[in-house]
């Protein structure tokens, strides 16, 4: 059964907010990554996104109506993985779970290139976030 996960792909200025995984963590260690996480048994997939980003940055965001921009299945990896593009949202995104993100920054899709990402699709999918957002 795959395990359901969500992100935020927060655009600002051309950029997207990405987060450094801890080197301690189980699953994609010391890689940058969207914020988000997984959805608890009976959790709409909307709330779920809404705790992980007040959990993770300390942001509000209104829970999504519309379904996500995209969903990456990995069958291998047993998840999937619905991305939500968010414009707005109250607060200032700080990294509120030190053990599980080293750091956080914000990233144009071209400095992105450069960066160890924890999926390789999301190189395109940060181009595509910050091409709606302009």
């Amino acid at each position: 059964m795959l395990r359901l996960q969500v992100a935020g792909m927060l655009v600002r200025d051309g950029k997207v907010l990405l987060c450094l995984r801890s080197a301690t963590r189980r699953s994609f260690p010391g890689v940058w990554d969207l914020p988000g996480g997984h959805v608890e048994p009976g959790e709409r997939q909307g709330a779920a996104l809404r705790r992980e980003l007040a959990e993770e940055l300390g942001i509000e965001v209104p829970e999504p109506r519309e379904p996500p921009l995209t969903r990456i299945v990995d069958e291998t990896l047993e998840f999937s993985l619905g991305l939500w593009l968010l414009r707005a949202w109250e607060g200032i995104p700080a990294n509120r779970c030190p053990e599980e993100h080293a750091a956080i920054g914000w990233f144009t899709p071209d400095e992105a290139e450069a960066l160890a990402l924890a999926l390789p699709g999301y190189r395109g999918l940060l181009r595509q976030a910050v091409a709606q957002c302009h």
